[in-house]
């Protein structure tokens, strides 16, 4: 949905990603956060995020290994990162954010600065963004 949103409002959207992982409901989303952004740091965030979120059933260490070798990261660099307790401190950094926020689901949209209380599904963000943000 973030995907076609982008493509149909080109610059008129700027979309901000942080990290909320619901660790109570998804044990693994902790690790699928910190290797999101242990791929970042070689460039490849979204390409690590897509795939994590297209083996959503499988996020143990080794299956991130694999992943992570599929998109052809750097390994030695890719499993330090893993280990950087400055990632970590950074995701529970975005996750208290936003709860002070007020996030407590995900997806959580924000629309410039509050939070979108509306329905998203379906054509329900591409509607209001059309309203509020026109041409």
């Amino acid at each position: 949905m973030v995907k076609e949103l982008q493509s149909e409002f080109g610059k008129r959207l700027r979309f901000i990603f942080r990290n909320f992982p619901l660790t109570n409901v998804h044990p693994q989303a902790m690790l699928a956060a910190i290797s999101s952004e242990a791929a970042a740091i070689q460039g490849n965030y979204w390409e690590m995020h897509d795939m994590l979120f297209e083996n959503q059933r499988n996020l143990s260490t080794n299956a991130i290994l694999k992943y992570a070798k599929e998109l052809k990261l750097e390994m030695q660099q890719f499993e330090g990162n893993l280990s950087n307790p400055g990632i970590k401190k950074n995701i529970e950094t975005q996750f208290y954010g936003g709860m002070r926020s007020g996030v407590n689901a995900t997806p959580t949209f924000f629309i410039n600065g509050q939070i979108l209380t509306d329905s998203w599904e379906g054509d329900g963000l591409s509607i209001f963004l059309n309203d509020n943000f026109p041409g």
